[in-house]
């Protein structure tokens, strides 16, 4: 068991994904979330972006923080 899992670690090859991450603002403060799902491609990213109204803010190489277009208020 313990040679199987060692053998699973010697060939791990890291895959390259993408994350999204916003900030939302609400009447008492700031929230920071970020999406349960990673894309594979920066299309499917921005295909997810597109579909909800959405607009890149900042982006960072492998990590990409966006921020809605507008703002949403919960009461």
């Amino acid at each position: 068991m313990i040679n199987k899992r060692q053998q699973e670690i010697k060939n791990f090859k890291p895959t390259p994904f993408f994350e999204l991450e916003a900030q939302f603002t609400f009447e008492n403060g700031v929230y920071k979330g970020r999406y349960k799902e990673r894309f594979t491609t920066k299309g499917e990213l921005m295909n997810l972006l597109q579909q909800h109204n959405l607009s890149e803010n900042n982006s960072q190489q492998g990590i990409f923080i966006w921020t809605p277009l507008y703002f949403l208020h919960t009461s």
